[in-house]
């Protein structure tokens, strides 16, 4: 009997954080002021993104509730591994402040980054847009946002940067090199 009393009071403490979770999201969501400090509002992006965090603790916490209740007493185990491995796997992408889409363009744009070298070492007309689609973008305003999100900056102004500094750099070394050659011609009697 007490097991069992216990057992009830887990799933209305987990119920109401449940709860408490999708009343936050729904005042993230909808509320423009802060409650506790009414003069300072904070950015809607922020708002935005804690709002998506407690709602998804809130999925969490509701899918949860029927296993308990459908499952045999021999699958707990079970269920407390899974239960647990996709609340990690729902919970974690969201504190790092990252969602999928932008973890995979930042792929996208290092692969873009690549390929522009490779061409650039092989001597390859290029151009922004073939590189992009060539890195996974189907649609040229995605790259070109995700793009400007990653490095501050325009993906022909990154590219006629990178070309300076390549070109800088191989004035230093061919600097360098008829350094050294002249530095062993001098030396030699």
């Amino acid at each position: 009997m007490d097991e069992q009393i216990l057992e009830y009071i887990y799933y209305m403490v987990y119920g109401g954080v449940m709860v408490l979770s999708l009343v936050a999201s729904c005042y993230m969501l909808f509320r423009r002021a802060n409650a506790i400090a009414p003069d300072i509002t904070p950015p809607a992006r922020l708002r935005r993104w804690a709002a998506t965090f407690f709602a998804a603790l809130a999925l969490c916490h509701l899918w949860y509730m029927p296993m308990y209740f459908l499952s045999s007493s021999d699958d707990v185990m079970l269920g407390y591994l899974i239960a647990g491995l996709l609340d990690s796997l729902t919970i974690i992408p969201l504190t790092m402040g990252i969602t999928y889409s932008t973890y995979i363009n930042g792929l996208r744009i290092q692969h873009f980054i690549n390929l522009y070298h490779e061409a650039v070492a092989t001597h390859q007309p290029i151009t922004v847009r073939q590189l992009a689609h060539k890195s996974g973008f189907h649609s040229y305003n995605t790259f070109r946002n995700a793009f400007k999100r990653k490095t501050g900056q325009s993906a022909t102004a990154w590219m006629k940067a990178a070309s300076e500094r390549e070109q800088s750099q191989a004035r230093l070394d061919s600097a360098e090199r008829k350094q050294a050659g002249l530095e062993g011609k001098v030396g030699e009697p």
